[in-house]
């Protein structure tokens, strides 16, 4: 008898969890895309572009980044410092604080074997493990890094990032945000002093796994990605992850709109 009504809770637990599993699998989100301005940067020898990026929130206002736009990068990689103790209060108001991988974390060794990342800094030497932080008592991970402006080589701290996005399904913007956390790396500001002004970032839009077009794909969008590059200073552009292309009616000034697939 007991085994019988053990029996019964079973399958109706079963039940439950199976019905469950089912909603969330057919859960569809309300948009089609995430979107981002681009900008175009002239103060160097040559004009470059950046993808502007909501990277913390901080006093009811996202901080907004522009990170230079670099096909060959594996992984995104800003101005910000890990922290391994994140309490309240820890972290500087204007200052992006975030979790660092030690080198023994799977996460580490995954981009450091990567055929991306070591044909990328095949030139530079090649990252170690003896880095740590203070008080953390572990290794961190530190990685190489290219200077996508002057080839120079140098290093940044592997860590789990979180950025944010404007949410859309082509005709109107949703008040919600795109979150997503990928496996970046924050590097010293100095590192970005060759950029243009007002940029202290690199977004990879490499084929590498690491990079957001196919760290993001598979999750809620197509393998697909657009660049609608400004003609001008004044003028903004726009990155577009795309789900669902059924309608998007995008004013480009240079009136072309680059897709790449990514395998």
């Amino acid at each position: 008898m007991v085994f019988q009504q053990q029996l019964v809770l079973f399958i109706m637990a079963f039940m439950y969890l199976s019905y469950e599993h089912e909603v969330v699998a057919q859960w569809v989100p309300p948009y089609t895309s995430v979107v981002a301005q681009v900008l175009k940067h002239t103060d160097l020898a040559k004009p470059l572009f950046s993808v502007q990026i909501m990277t913390k929130y901080v006093n009811m206002n996202f901080i907004h980044t522009n990170f230079l736009i670099d096909i060959d990068a594996p992984f995104i990689c800003h101005d910000c410092i890990v922290q391994w103790n994140m309490n309240p209060n820890s972290c500087p108001g204007n200052t992006i604080c975030l979790s660092p991988y030690s080198c023994e974390d799977y996460q580490c060794t995954d981009i450091r074997t990567s055929s991306s990342y070591q044909q990328y800094s095949s030139s530079c030497p090649p990252a170690t493990n003896s880095s740590t932080l203070p008080g953390w008592g572990v290794c961190s991970c530190p990685v190489d890094t290219v200077d996508p402006i002057n080839g120079s080589c140098g290093e940044a701290l592997l860590n789990s990032d979180e950025l944010f996005f404007n949410a859309t399904n082509g005709r109107n913007a949703f008040p919600d945000f795109y979150r997503f956390y990928p496996d970046a790396a924050c590097a010293p500001s100095y590192s970005f002093d060759s950029f243009p002004a007002n940029v202290s970032g690199v977004m990879a839009l490499s084929t590498s796994p690491n990079a957001p077009p196919s760290y993001i794909f598979g999750v809620a969008f197509t393998k697909s990605f657009s660049l609608c590059l400004p003609s001008s200073v004044s003028n903004t552009g726009v990155f577009l992850l795309v789900h669902n292309p059924k309608f998007y009616y995008v004013i480009c000034s240079i009136r072309i709109v680059f897709s790449i697939s990514v395998m």
